[in-house]
């Protein structure tokens, strides 16, 4: 499992946006899919993160389990669409060669899922909405949907808030 935390992150790590993206942005929608977590799924717990952090990655814990989300803000969704095109099929061509690859009918403009891919019954979730585009990891398929249907939430509402209402908006 640890293993695949490091490549996730790897590929996380790889596909963040340019320096010019919106990193103001991906901040403050971070911020909000956290406090929906918090209200939402309270036997999870957010895990500080490092002050090195170059992503934004939200890591959940409860008891041995563990979660990823990781959120991406790019200045289109033409640049969110290749970035989740890219990494899924990196995904897809690495960890998730392993387990069954779907997606979620009638969520995010874009969404694939893979399910089963390693030990204890691991689910990956990658969806795009507009210009965001999230990916997770977590430890069952219902996690995995719950957390994805928290995240999509956020960005909905995000995405509606007037473009002096979100931080770093040009």
């Amino acid at each position: 499992m640890k293993e695949l935390f490091l490549s996730f992150s790897l590929l996380s790590l790889l596909s963040w946006p340019a320096p010019g993206a919106p990193a103001q942005e991906a901040t403050a929608l971070v911020a909000r899919i956290e406090k929906a977590l918090a209200d939402k799924e309270p036997r999870w717990r957010i895990v500080p993160r490092s002050p090195q952090a170059v992503s934004h990655t939200i890591h959940l814990k409860s008891g041995n389990s563990h979660a990823l989300i990781t959120v991406f803000v790019f200045d289109s969704a033409k640049s969110a669409g290749e970035a989740f095109e890219g990494n899924t099929i990196a995904f897809g061509n690495t960890a998730g060669r392993r387990g069954r690859k779907t997606s979620l009918p009638k969520f995010a403009d874009e969404n694939l899922m893979w399910t089963g891919f390693s030990a204890g019954a691991t689910t990956s979730i990658h969806f795009r909405q507009g210009e965001v585009y999230v990916n997770l990891t977590a430890p069952s398929q219902a996690t995995a949907k719950r957390f994805a249907r928290h995240a999509l939430e956020q960005v909905v509402e995000y995405q509606k808030a007037p473009a002096g209402g979100r931080e770093g908006r040009r």
